[in-house]
């Protein structure tokens, strides 16, 4: 396995909240049978702003890595602390419709066969 750090104390102690750039905290690269695994951790990801461009800098990164080392990207794994939507917040009257609308979905789902129904999962609310 090979892994790599993003943090460089000379640069990276600031007292700023945010200072500008993703919170990558870790990578790391797995050589499996299958090819290999990349593995990133992010401490906050900002969704909407940056994880689309993020997220393709990585399949790009590890992309590379599998090139050099002669073998096949087998996956892309991504784990996330704490996901931000920076703008909008979760009483934003903008996602009332998109609320609303889970639940009947879910239901939907879940209803023609009580037996495949996923154990733990929980409707926040019920359809009015």
């Amino acid at each position: 396995m090979f892994q790599a750090t993003t943090f460089d104390p000379a640069r990276d102690h600031t007292a700023s909240a945010l200072i500008g750039f993703p919170c990558l905290q870790h990578v790391s690269f797995v050589p499996t049978a299958a090819g290999l695994v990349a593995n990133a951790f992010y401490a906050t990801q900002q969704l909407f702003d940056r994880a689309y461009g993020n997220y393709l800098g990585l399949a790009q990164l590890a992309a590379f890595m599998a090139h050099e080392m002669k073998i096949p990207l087998a996956r892309l794994n991504v784990t996330v602390g704490v996901a931000k939507l920076e703008r909008i917040s979760k009483s934003d009257p903008a996602l009332k419709p998109l609320i609303a609308a889970r639940v009947p979905a879910l239901s939907r789902l879940l209803r023609p066969n009580r037996s495949r129904a996923m154990p733990g999962l929980i409707l926040a609310a019920q359809p009015a």
